[in-house]
């Protein structure tokens, strides 16, 4: 289980004439970061500086293990920028996510302080906009229903909290749903004693989803 973005976000603040444009993203390499940095770079080319951080932890999409986490200042004066934004990024333990801060100088000197001040601000901004979605592990659960006992079924999927699912109509109905994985097991028991053993549930596949 972790934290990270529920999506992309933009925001913007500006200090003393300066202008702080926050954007953050999913991401679940460091490929992706610099793709997406390299992106920015190049379509505001003209802004004063792109001060970054990212944290990347387990992707079980990519396969990749570990946490990586890092930063830049982009050319503001050391440890006002990037160190910032990703003590954000830190405290509210969020990974898989990449933050971006373009700042675009308003004349206006802001101090070191004050940068480390509106940084902060414009990241914290952004990680708000972005919402925090908590990823679990989830199991992908098929099980194959008579017709005559498609009604009754479903009546026994809503009764257990489940309102979501994909049927496929072939010579018995396949249904397949996500489940939170700790939540298996007591649906598979649920499921022979209402139905009397004549219905099983196979696991599909296993992924951390956003826990809704």
């Amino acid at each position: 289980m972790y934290k990270t973005v529920a999506g992309a976000a933009e925001t913007e603040y500006v200090e003393r004439k300066s202008r702080f444009i926050a954007r953050c993203w999913p991401v679940e390499t460091e490929a992706e970061a610099a793709e997406l940095l390299a992106g920015l770079r190049k379509r505001y080319y003209d802004a004063s500086h792109h001060c970054y951080a990212w944290r990347i932890g387990d992707a079980p999409r990519t396969g990749s293990r570990g946490e990586m986490a890092k930063s830049s200042d982009d050319g503001e004066p050391s440890g006002t920028a990037g160190r910032p934004i990703l003590e954000v990024l830190t405290r509210q333990d969020v990974t898989n996510v990449l933050l971006v801060v373009t700042r675009y100088f308003g004349g206006i000197l802001l101090g070191a302080g004050g940068l480390v001040r509106a940084y902060t601000k414009a990241a914290t901004l952004a990680l708000d906009a972005a919402g925090i979605a908590e990823m679990r592990d989830c199991a992908r659960l098929e099980i194959r229903v008579p017709y005559a006992l498609w009604d009754s079924f479903q009546a026994f999927l809503r009764g257990q909290g489940i309102c979501e699912w994909d049927a496929e109509y072939t010579e018995d109905i396949c249904c397949r749903f996500w489940i939170l994985a700790e939540n298996a097991g007591a649906l598979a028991a649920a499921l022979g004693e209402r139905f009397f053993g004549s219905l099983t549930a196979e696991v599909l596949e296993r992924e951390l989803r956003v826990n809704s």
